[in-house]
Order: structure tokens, then sequence, then C-alpha cells
């Protein structure tokens, strides 16, 4: 036994393999440590051993096995791609040490080029691989990622045995690999890989899938499809923790935090969009397939996937089994409807606004007490969170206004019923510290905080149950509400609005508060609108977005920060848009 198998022998209980040549090693990554400068040494014809630089127990080792060679000091990346070329293959990491103690996988690695092993080779005394179908096509349809799976065989050709499988994809956005009958090949098995692509827009798309045997060689296939039904997202207004969802966080290329003009976001592995909400520095997407993925300001977990670290890309709500149909979110906690129609929450809960009767946070959904079934509607306000159930109104969260409408101003950490609303309403809208909802009949109905004429009953004085608008614009048929402001639309698709207008918000050209409705902007009419904090947007017929109010930071979309009191277009927003939604200080939009 030569000295270098006698001072390894050590770690034959420690998942390692006596090769033919009597080099003992474990299997390790191909990834691991390739972007490291290591030592080298030359071990002879056929072996090299390679160790991070700086390490000074490097020079141990060598007086250890009683090697003496040259030190080259190399770019081990660059030095394994040519040796692979030549017929080498790294043949994994191990540790070192009298003990056998285990150290970082990347810190000790061999190559080695195994006899008889030519690449490319089909058959030999070497391990060699093949796979079958050596091409093919894949479509990702309806945009729901990631698609469908494609089939492959792996199989060793050859008479040595391989090590485990791994492969990797290029010009392709991501995939997924279930290769878990791949593992351990012997001359003449084979085993099944199954792959499936992800893709984030819509088009053709050609990708190279390299399967991976050690040692056995590189195989590729060539992969080729399209993608269809993808929606595009696209953000606009301040970008201070990253929910514009380019991949930034705060400031861009070009010095400034935030986009006057819509950027596209990433869509990732989001699919095909039905929805979308905003937070305060938030957004949450909700897809065909009724999964949430959100992205932003995530210091109370409203990102809800299980951290707190903020992110500017689309992440995975956290999968609790249920299929959503409906999301809504508007400072810090959000709260989704399921299929099944229950109720689920997550987010900042200081007030109880997440239902769950007490007032701890949470970074994953959870139920909604006693919201297990029958919830058809739900929307979240500032602090305090309102739905429809069987029809009639439930609110919890804070309560300093009355705006949980049960003749109160305490607090609740779980739904309480709305007076007089225990039937007959068919839409709801939580404000800033205000609720408003719309009866089957049409009418109009508000409670909470009524400073600035916020509830649109010719008052300033708070209630703390239900009253119905002085003046009902008439057959109301949804609402919704900024934080000072709220808005309806009408049978005939024409917006009115009450409360607050400091920065024009009625968009009819003018400032100042109503207590009563005011037509906005002449009459337009609109298919779908939404408020921020101090700015409203509306997509009208022809799918074209407009906006107004408040422009610090952008949020209006059209290249420049000046507030705006009558619509303006969003830029290169002419037409195609599905779905538009506005934040405290940004807004978002779906397009074809």
């Amino acid at each position: 036994m030569d000295c270098l198998t006698a001072w390894m022998s050590c770690r034959q209980g420690h998942g390692v393999q006596l090769w033919p040549q009597k080099l003992l090693a474990m299997w390790g990554p191909v990834q691991s440590g390739i972007r490291n400068r290591f030592w080298g040494f030359n071990l002879g014809s056929d072996l090299w051993w390679t160790k991070k630089a700086g390490d000074q127990s490097s020079a141990f080792f060598v007086f250890f096995i009683g090697i003496i060679g040259y030190i080259l000091k190399v770019n081990f990346k660059n030095m394994l791609e040519e040796k692979m070329k030549q017929g080498w293959f790294w043949t994994g990491v191990f540790c070192m040490g009298l003990s056998c103690s285990a150290m970082a996988a990347d810190e000790y690695m061999f190559i080695k080029r195994i006899p008889g092993f030519v690449p490319g080779a089909t058959s030999g005394a070497g391990a060699s691989i093949a796979v079958s179908p050596e091409a093919g096509e894949v479509t990702i349809s309806d945009g729901v990622s990631p698609g469908i799976w494609k089939n492959f065989t792996v199989k060793n050709e050859g008479g040595q045995e391989t090590g485990s499988i791994s492969a990797s994809l290029s010009n392709v956005d991501d995939f997924e690999l279930d290769a878990s009958a791949c593992s351990t090949l012997l001359g003449g098995q084979s085993c099944a890989l199954k792959v499936r692509l992800k893709a984030s827009d819509n088009g053709s798309f050609a990708g190279e899938l390299s399967i991976l045997a050690a040692p056995g060689g590189f195989r590729k296939v060539m992969l080729a499809g399209t993608a269809n039904g993808f929606t595009a997202m696209w953000c606009w207004g301040d970008n201070n923790m990253g929910q514009l969802g380019t991949g930034v966080v705060g400031t861009f290329a070009d010095g400034t935090t935030f986009s006057s003009v819509p950027v596209r976001a990433l869509a990732g592995s989001v699919g095909k969009v039905a929805r979308m909400t905003t937070g305060s520095y938030s957004v949450c997407a909700l897809n065909e397939a009724g999964k949430i993925w959100c992205w932003g300001s995530n210091n109370w977990g409203q990102l809800g996937n299980n951290t707190y670290s903020n992110s500017a890309v689309p992440t995975e709500v956290f999968d609790v089994g249920k299929t959503f149909v409906d999301v809504a979110s508007y400072y810090e906690h959000v709260c989704a409807l399921a299929s099944d129609h229950s109720l689920w929450c997550w987010g900042f809960n200081q007030y109880g606004q997440l239902g769950t009767g007490s007032t701890t946070s949470t970074k994953v959904p959870v139920t909604v007490s006693g919201m297990d079934s029958g919830v058809t509607s739900v929307d979240a306000g500032y602090d305090h969170t309102c739905a429809i159930k069987d029809g009639g109104v439930w609110c919890w969260g804070e309560n300093t206004y009355g705006q949980l409408g049960n003749n109160s101003t305490t607090m609740s950490n779980v739904p309480v019923q709305v007076s007089g609303m225990e039937s007959s309403v068919s839409m709801i809208a939580a404000g800033g510290r205000q609720t408003c909802a719309i009866k089957t009949d049409g009418s109009i109905w508000c409670w909470g905080n009524a400073s600035s004429g916020y509830l649109g009953t010719g008052s300033t004085s708070d209630v703390l149950v239900p009253q119905p608008l002085t003046v009902q614009p008439g057959n109301a048929q949804s609402i919704y509400n900024g934080e000072y402001t709220f808005c309806v639309k009408t049978q005939d698709r024409r917006l009115w609005c009450w409360g607050g207008n400091g920065y024009g918000q009625f968009g009819n050209g003018v400032t100042g508060s109503s207590k009563t409705p005011v037509l906005v902007a002449g009459g337009m009419t609109v298919s779908q609108w939404t408020e921020g904090r101090y700015h409203l947007c509306a997509r009208k017929e022809d799918g074209s977005a407009w906006c107004w109010g408040y422009n610090s930071k952008g949020r209006l979309g059209n290249g420049n920060t000046t507030h705006q009191s009558s619509p303006v277009q969003v830029t290169d927003m002419a037409s195609g848009v599905l779905n538009i939604v506005a934040g405290f200080s940004h807004t978002c939009a779906i397009t074809q």
C-alpha cells in the first residue's frame, strides 16, 4: 500500500470509497469551491491534489505524506476545465487529519484521470453515460410554472461504476430536477431522470441540459419549446424597500431611489397573474394557480415566506395547502381568501388585525378565528380587517374611531359582527380608520373616523355604527379606499369620491375635502380603479392606465414628480392594462 493510501485508510468509516487505482476519495458536488484560488500539488502523471490558498496546514500535509513536489498557485476552476478537456475528472473531496475530523467541503480536492476513459466514448472499460432521448420539445402552457415533466433515461454503457448523477441547465430561467432514482450505476444499469422547466415570459426558448456522472463525463441534451399565457408586471414610484420588484433595493444604477415611469418587475416563477394588491411598501400577486407571491418590505413578516427579510423579487408565500382566490393588503398585513371560503392572514398584528385571538405577528399565513368557512370577501385596512361571511360583515383589529362598527371603541383580536350589517351586504372596504360597505340594493353605508368628511355622511363626527351616505350616488357597484379618501364606481362606470382631497385625489382639477360624494374627472368612465395613500389610478375600457393626486417619487408614472389634480396617462400604458393597484408611494400594473 502506498503512503497516500495508508494515510487515508482511516476514512473507511467516513463515507469514502476505494477505487481500483487505490485512491480513497469521497464524492462531492462539482460546484464546490470552484470560485476559490488553490495551491496545487502534482502527485504523479494521473493525480493532482489541491488545497485552498492561505491555509498553513498544507505544509504539514506535504510533510506527513512524504511527497516532495512542486507547488503551483493556480486558479482551480480554469485548471479543472482544462484538465477535463484532456480526459481528467474531479474525484471528490475528503477530510484531513489523524483524527479524520471533517473539514469544509471545499478544503481538499483531488482530480484524477480515469484510465481508458475518453470524453464522448460510448463504451469501454471505464464508466460512460448515455442519455435518451437526445433532444426534446417542452411547452410551458398557460403561463403556469413549472409546467410539465420531461422524462429521460440515463444509462451506464461502460464497465466501471459511476458516481452520483447531477444536472445543470442553461438558457432557461430555472428548472426542477427529480433524480431520486439516479444514484450510483453499475455497468449496464440505467435510471429515470425527470426535468421540468420554468419560464417567466411568453415566447420560445432553447436550453442545454448537461447531465454529469462522476466518473463518466458529461452528456448534453438540447431542449426547446415555448412558454405562453404569461402576464407582465410593471411597477413605478418609491423603491426604498424593493417594492418595485426589479431585484434592486433602494438606489438604481442612475443614483435615484425611485422610478417615475413603469419598470418591469421580475416575474420569476409567479406565472400568470390574476390580480395584485399593495401594502405600504410591499406588493402581493395572486396567480391563476391560486398561489401568492409577495415582495418588498417584510419587517413584520408581511411577505408570508417564513422570514423577516425584505425581498426585491417575488417570493412565494408559505404553502398552507390552500388554493387562494383573492388577496387584500393595505399597511403591513395581508389577508387571503381560499377556494374553500376560509380566511387566512399574516404580518403585523399589534392591534389584533389578523383575527387570531392574539396580538402576535406572524410570518406565515394563519387562519382567522371563526372564519374557516362561509367567507366571500375580505379587505384589509390600516390596522383593522373586515370580511363578508354568509352575507354579513365582521371586522377586527384597531377600533379607536369605531371602525369595527360594533358600537364600541375597544379593539378586538377576533372578528365581531358589525351592527346592522348581519345580511344583504355585497362589498366591503376597510380604510385608514374607517370602513364602508355596499348593500345588495346598491346603497352605501360607512362608519368610523369622520374627519374631513371621510364617511360621506355630511358630518365630521365619528360614528360607531354604520350610517348611510347623505347623498347616494346611485346603484353603487364597487367601493375602495385610500387612507383619507373613499370612492365608489356606479353602474354607469363613473367614479364618485369623498373625504380628503388635499392633492387633487378627486381628479376634478381642484383641491379641498368634501363631506359628500363628488363626481371624479368630469365623469370619466373606468373599468377598474385603485387608491393609494394620496393618489388614485384607473384603467379605462380601452386598457389605458391613468393616475392623479400626490406624485412624490413618481408614483403617478407619468415621468415627473409634479402633483396632478386631473388624470394623466401612465407612460407607455396606452393599452393592454389588465389590473392596476396603488400602495403608499408606489403603483403596479399587470399587462398582457
